[in-house]
């Protein structure tokens, strides 16, 4: 069996970044992120501004739990890759098992199905401006959003917030802050798992 690590946290709390920390650690590491399970929308709603990109619901959370299942069970699945930019999917990869599995997103450690297939569970927590900040910069600059949807997803994702992912630290094995070095997340981390 795999090593499963989830991290969880807010919006542009920093949960890719470690991820990504830690598969550069790890030289067998496989990462399933939950953004990769955006359900597809309508074009013209994705246009109005009017699809809450972060709510569970918006999210095939049960096809990611089973996805990390098969994972963990040592078989290769195949995922889409989402286009977040045209908030599409734009294809399939396959992942293949590895030694370690690095699990993100923002509802990892709220969704039962995936939450209990994890070895380790992160929380990462930033305060409300950096993230904010973080939010802005990422939106604009990756995914050309206007400012006015701009300022409706970030209202979105703060109530989705405190409705969903803050909740969910309650099951964490481990709370580390957004803002500290990577490699200080990475080593806690490890020393978590020892």
């Amino acid at each position: 069996m795999p090593l499963v690590i989830g991290i969880a946290g807010g919006t542009c709390a920093g949960k890719s970044r470690l991820a990504e920390g830690l598969a550069a650690h790890y030289a067998n590491a496989a990462l399933l992120a939950m953004d990769s399970f955006y359900r597809q929308q309508p074009p013209e709603a994705i246009a109005a501004g009017i699809v809450d990109f972060d709510s569970p619901e918006a999210l095939d959370l049960d096809a990611m739990a089973a996805a990390l299942k098969s994972l963990r069970a040592g078989r290769a699945v195949e995922i889409p890759v989402y286009d977040r930019a045209a908030s599409r999917a734009a294809g399939r990869r396959t992942v293949s098992p590895h030694a370690v599995l690095l699990v993100e997103g923002l509802f990892v450690l709220e969704w039962p199905a995936i939450r209990e297939q994890l070895d380790l569970k992160v929380f990462i927590t930033v305060d409300g401006p950096v993230q904010r900040a973080r939010r802005q910069a990422r939106d604009l600059e990756l995914y050309h959003r206007s400012l006015a949807r701009l300022h409706d997803d970030l209202a979105r994702a703060a109530a989705a917030q405190e409705r969903h992912v803050l909740p969910s630290r309650a099951f964490a094995d481990l709370v580390l802050s957004g803002t500290d070095p990577l490699d200080q997340q990475v080593a806690a981390c490890l020393k978590a798992l020892c």
